[in-house]
């Protein structure tokens, strides 16, 4: 059962020793180290220093096993040797105001408070990346009835970024175009405005045979700007210039302005 081993200055035990409940293996001069059972429960208790668990076989593992919720044991965690890596089997729950701290300053923090989760950066860019080929970056959030939808995509494969849905920009805060703002789109509170305030032209283009229309908020017409065709000004809805392939054709009285050059009937309209 046990041989005391004068050469190697050692004691080998060859069978199981048992220790009853509350009596610990002690180890350590000032009894430092201690392995025990309470009676439910087993305990390694550390009272001085660092407490190491070490491996010290050439790319072996520690592994740390537990109940697999059917009466068997399975890996919960393994700390890998031989790639030196920690690799997580199960889920990892981090409790509320708990947080997952990255960095040799914590710079990066994630973290629930109970009612609302926040990651927060402390250092430099926050950077998302998605290294998959024509993989996407999608940003969902609840759809109004307790499902969820796609807000913003950044779309890998076809190199746009795609709304799902509507995207309100609060007064004086500009949709800024160029590398310059050349053009700026925003609401002032009180108007609403498109400034080109870069070099060049402003273009309102459209396709081949299709038309650029100015309405009101009712739908009814102010302009109509026809490629290949005429262009209309309306007033109150109703058409008073059209251009023609042969000039223009006005509707109503033609009314020119106080040099007096060309005169018609009046249009109290005007």
């Amino acid at each position: 059962y046990l041989t005391l081993d004068g050469g190697n200055t050692r004691t080998n035990v060859h069978k199981n020793l048992r220790f009853d409940d509350n009596i610990g293996a002690v180890f350590g001069s000032g009894a430092a180290l201690k392995l025990h059972s309470d009676g439910s429960n087993g305990i390694i208790d550390n009272f001085q220093g660092i407490l190491y668990i070490r491996q010290q076989v050439d790319d072996q593992d520690i592994v740390f096993q537990s109940d697999d919720g059917s009466g068997s044991v399975t890996t919960y965690f393994t700390i890998d040797g031989s790639i030196t890596r920690n690799k997580f089997h199960k889920n990892l729950h981090i409790l509320d105001n708990v947080y997952a701290e990255f960095g040799g300053n914590n710079d990066l923090r994630l973290v629930h408070d109970g009612t609302n989760s926040e990651i927060d950066n402390a250092t430099g860019d926050l950077i998302i990346k998605n290294r998959a080929d024509d993989g996407d970056i999608l940003f969902q959030s609840d759809d109004g009835s307790g499902g969820l939808t796609d807000y913003v995509r950044i779309d890998g494969a076809n190199s746009v970024v795609t709304f799902s849905k509507d995207f309100k920009a609060g007064d004086n805060v500009k949709a800024n175009f160029g590398a310059a703002s050349d053009l700026q789109i925003y609401h002032s509170g009180t108007q609403s405005y498109i400034d080109h305030t870069g070099t060049g032209n402003l273009y309102l283009r459209t396709p081949n045979g299709q038309s650029i229309y100015l309405q009101d908020e009712n739908g009814q017409a102010l302009a109509q700007f026809t490629d290949g065709g005429g262009s209309f000004l309306y007033h109150n809805a109703s058409l008073r210039l059209s251009t023609t392939s042969a000039g223009i054709t006005v509707g109503g009285g033609l009314i020119v302005a106080d040099d007096g050059t060309i005169g018609s009937e009046s249009d109290t309209d005007a």
